[in-house]
C-alpha cells in the first residue's frame, strides 16, 4: 500500500467536497451537513474526539474507505490556531 502523506485541506470545507463526490442518493447530506457546521473540527467541536467519531461514522459507507483512511491519516487535520509560526 502506498503512503500518503499530502495533506487534503480541513474537515469544514475539503472533506464535506471529497464526500459529495461519492454521496449518491443523498445518504451522507446529514453528514456533510455536520462536517460543513464544525463538528468533526479539532478545535471548534464540542465532542472529545472529533475525529474518531468521524471514522466511526465513515466507517458505514464502503463508499468512504479511501476518505475514511484519510481522515484516520491526519490528511484532514486542521493546524492549531495558538501554534506560533
Amino acid at each position: 500500500m502506498q503512503e500518503r502523506k499530502t495533506k487534503l485541506g480541513s474537515t469544514k470545507k475539503e472533506l464535506p467536497e471529497a464526500l459529495e463526490k461519492v454521496n449518491t442518493n443523498g445518504k451522507l447530506d446529514a453528514l456533510i451537513r455536520s462536517c460543513r457546521k464544525g463538528i468533526f473540527h479539532c478545535f471548534e467541536s464540542e465532542l472529545v474526539c472529533p475525529k474518531m467519531q468521524l471514522a466511526y461514522e465513515l466507517q458505514k459507507y464502503p463508499e468512504c474507505a479511501t476518505i475514511r483512511m484519510d481522515v484516520i491519516e491526519g490528511r484532514y487535520d486542521e493546524t492549531s490556531p495558538f501554534k506560533n509560526n
